[in-house]
């Protein structure tokens, strides 16, 4: 058990659902590399149809922002500009 680092499953929980919003927010402010869906667009398919999920990259890119914000750390680092 690591000292300090205690949460209760309840605040867990609370924290990835305001951590899961904040990237549903941030998915739509950062551009897609994929499909160039800009800010407040979501992705489209090849075929122009709304896709369902945004493309991985963007939503990476969104999540390696969100977490650079709040101060979580993430193994596998994406370059974040002004975070």
């Amino acid at each position: 058990m690591t000292s300090g680092c205690w949460e209760s499953e309840a605040a867990s929980a609370r924290r990835r659902r305001e951590r899961d919003a904040a990237v549903a927010v941030e998915v739509l402010r950062t551009q897609c590399k994929t499909c160039g869906a800009g800010d407040g667009e979501q992705c489209r398919t090849k075929k122009g149809w709304v896709a369902e999920q945004p493309h991985v990259s963007r939503q990476r890119e969104a999540e390696a922002t969100v977490n650079a914000r709040l101060g979580y750390l993430d193994p596998n680092r994406v370059a974040v500009l002004d975070a």
